[in-house]
């Protein structure tokens, strides 16, 4: 297999056990499962003309982990969050007005966040590399995710949805997260 159907493979295992570690644990999925594995098939997989290459590699390493650290979040699964990212990890949000860096201040923050929100789940509903280059870097991959988030605001017990979007920058060199970037949400 070359890498890429590596990567591609990786995105398919991680899909089927998210979806199978939710049916075992007794949550149930905030979509419905085929649709959504089906879109996320169809933005990692890689058309049939392109070869295997360096650059594909890349694109599709990004695409895996920054799929991973969506579940995970989902699946608030924080100390395997915090494995993808290092002490020079940048996490911002414009929704929450914060940016914090480094991968234990990073857990704390979300430490805090998914005691407040203990019923946050994302869905994510596209995932494609941003053409953006990421300036003074050829190692590192941006990936455009946007999703809907669902969850039980705290004070009103109102459950609430709404769409958005967030830049994952992913090393490609160890595979880490060199960068969230989560916007506010989409009016």
């Amino acid at each position: 297999l070359s890498s890429a159907n590596v990567y591609a493979n990786l995105a398919d295992a991680m899909l089927s056990r998210y979806i199978t570690g939710l049916r075992t644990t007794g949550v149930r999925p905030s979509f419905r499962s085929a649709p959504f594995v089906q879109r996320i098939r169809a933005h990692t997989q890689i058309p049939r003309a392109m070869t295997a290459s360096a650059e594909a590699d890349k694109t599709n390493l990004a695409m895996s982990v920054a799929l991973q650290y969506m579940m995970l979040s989902s699946e608030h699964k924080l100390e395997q969050v915090s494995q993808l990212m290092t002490d020079t990890t940048v996490y911002k949000s414009d929704a929450l007005r914060i940016e914090v860096t480094g991968r234990t201040p990073i857990h704390d923050m979300m430490v805090g966040f998914f005691a407040k929100y203990s019923d946050v789940t994302w869905e994510v509903t596209a995932l494609k590399v941003d053409g953006t280059a990421v300036e003074g870097s050829t190692d590192l991959v941006r990936v455009e995710v946007h999703f809907v988030r669902r969850w039980t605001e705290p004070d009103t017990r109102a459950r609430t949805v709404k769409a958005g979007r967030e830049w994952i920058t992913v090393n490609t060199k160890d595979g880490s997260l060199a960068g969230v970037h989560v916007a506010a949400f989409d009016a």
